[in-house]
């Protein structure tokens, strides 16, 4: 059993990212990289082919079939887990069942293990007011590997590429630099950049050239798609909680705002959930 103690304090978007290395046996694998995706539980593996291997999750004592159990092909890269609607801030504990007492409790349904959910409820007292907030960040030097040779130098590779290309076919020096520079022309000019080469040897510095488009200040220049594609990637989430009750009247809601923005521009979760739990005698 993981109790919210353990959890309650990793910024995730998921529960099941917060299990990952608190479960013995527990396989907690991303399949995605989409912002705000849920990871694959295997509890007992790989035991089918044409169907889910996701374990059953039981939450509150009801068992909640998480994906389609009949799919081929694309189940292993699956993202649209109806479990990442729930907001980790509102679990109470985890239970993983793995072994014959899964089996005992839910047949057939739990071949793959089960995972029991428990949820937060109001407790007797005066009410308690909870917030929280977590915020982390991916700055652009967590993903930066390798430093990526200049325009200049690209360009330079490239045409000696298509040189030796033309050269091991039996071109001669000045036919392997006229179709090594059209290659380059014919793959950049939609950009608006032309080459040129003083001379026909392989060890040219190729000119960049700006073409006449509009544009000014081309001449050299290349459109930097680094600012574009990428960004400081930034994680929030802030969880409001009210619970309280009497010995008759127990209550709990709860409210959060979760917005996770990958690294990738194009990629990002947002997730608004509420909840509210009563019972009442």
């Amino acid at each position: 059993m993981v109790n919210a103690d353990k959890i309650k304090d990793i910024p995730t978007t998921s529960f099941e990212n917060a299990l990952n290395g608190r479960v013995a046996g527990l396989q907690v694998t991303q399949t995605s990289g989409q912002a705000g995706s849920t990871p694959a539980l295997r509890i007992r593996g790989i035991g089918s082919m044409n169907a889910s291997n996701d374990p059953l999750y039981v939450l509150d004592g009801v068992p909640i079939v998480s994906e389609s159990v009949g799919q081929m092909g694309s189940y292993l890269n699956t993202t649209n887990n109806i479990m990442a609607n729930i907001n980790p801030d509102d679990i109470e504990s985890i239970t993983v069942l793995k072994d014959a007492a899964a089996s005992s409790l839910y047949g057939s349904r739990a071949a793959n293990g089960v995972v029991i959910i428990n949820t937060k409820k109001g407790k007797t007292g005066a009410p308690v007011i909870s917030f929280k907030t977590s915020v982390g960040m991916t700055p652009t030097w967590a993903t930066d590997n390798y430093e990526a040779a200049g325009v200049q130098e690209q360009i330079n590779m490239l045409y000696q590429v298509f040189y030796d290309l033309n050269i091991t076919g039996g071109k001669t020096p000045e036919a392997a630099n006229t179709d090594a520079l059209a290659r380059l022309n014919t793959r950049f000019n939609r950009h608006g950049y032309r080459f040129e080469t003083s001379g026909t040897d392989r060890y040219q510095n190729v000119a960049i050239l700006g073409m006449t488009d509009g544009i000014e200040n081309r001449e050299g220049r290349y459109f930097n798609w680094d600012e574009v594609l990428f960004r400081t990637g930034f994680f929030t989430t802030n969880d409001l909680s009210v619970s309280g009750g009497t010995d008759k009247t127990k209550y709990y809601s709860s409210l959060s705002y979760t917005q996770d923005k990958s690294r990738v521009a194009v990629n990002e979760f947002q997730r608004i959930a509420g909840r509210l739990n009563l019972t009442q005698k």
